[in-house]
C-alpha cells in the first residue's frame, strides 16, 4: 500500500482527536533506511525534565509490505507513545501505563507484528534448523566466516538458507470509515 506522509499525518490527527481529544503537532517522516522496526516516536527530555516531542518516523518497507490494518495499528502504537510522552506519563514499551493504554485503544504491544516481504532463513550449520528469518542486509553479520554469533540449539555457526516471501498474517484491527476515506479505500480494500 502506498500511503503518503500527508495521509499518515491526517490519520494521526484523526486518532489524536478521536482517542484523546488532543492535537497532533509533530512531523511525520518516511524512512527507507528503517528496517529493524516498523516505526518509532522520538522525544527528548531535558536535564530539567522538560519534554519535547520531535517526530514519528515510519519505515518505507512497512508501508510497502504490510497491510493497511497493520500500518494503522503501528500508527496507533506510535501515537500512544507520543500522547503519553506529551502528557508527562510513562510512555515506554513495557511500562504498565503504556501497555494499559494500548489495550484501551485496541492496539498491540511491541514485538507482536511479524516480519513480511522478502526474507532469508538463517540456519544452524550443525542441525540445519532455521534459527531466524531476516532481511538480506542483516544476514551478513550472522553468516560471515569470522562471525561471533552462534546458534542456541547446537552452539554452532550459521549459514544463509532459502529466500522466502512472507505474507502479512498479523491480527486485523477495525479501521473506521473516516480513516478509509483519508486513504481513499473501501472496506474490502483495507484488508
Amino acid at each position: 500500500m502506498n500511503i503518503t506522509i500527508n495521509q499518515i499525518e491526517k490519520i494521526c490527527q484523526y486518532y489524536m482527536k478521536e482517542l484523546w481529544n488532543d492535537k497532533f503537532e509533530i512531523p511525520v517522516e518516511i524512512s527507507p533506511r528503517l528496517i529493524r522496526s516498523l516505526a518509532y516516536f522520538r522525544g527528548v527530555t531535558s536535564a530539567t525534565g522538560k519534554r519535547t516531542s520531535i517526530k514519528i518516523v515510519v519505515s518505507q518497507s512497512a508501508l510497502t509490505n504490510h497491510s493497511t490494518s497493520t500500518i494503522i495499528n503501528v500508527i496507533k502504537h506510535e501515537l500512544t507513545h507520543y500522547y503519553l510522552f506529551k502528557t508527562g506519563q510513562n510512555y515506554r514499551d513495557g511500562d504498565k501505563r503504556f501497555e494499559d493504554e494500548l489495550i484501551k485503544i485496541g492496539s498491540t504491544s511491541t514485538g507482536t507484528i511479524t516480519k513480511v516481504g522478502e526474507l532469508y532463513e538463517v540456519k544452524c550449520k550443525c542441525c540445519n534448523k532455521v534459527v531466524m528469518t531476516t532481511q538480506e542486509r542483516l544476514t551478513r553479520k550472522f553468516v560471515k566466516k569470522d562471525s561471533r554469533y552462534f546458534t542456541r540449539c547446537c552452539e554452532s555457526k550459521m549459514y544463509l538458507g532459502d529466500k522466502i516471501y512472507a505474507k502479512d498474517k498479523n491480527a486485523r484491527i477495525e479501521i473506521p470509515k473516516s480513516v478509509l476515506k483519508i486513504l481513499n479505500l473501501h472496506i474490502e480494500e483495507a484488508v
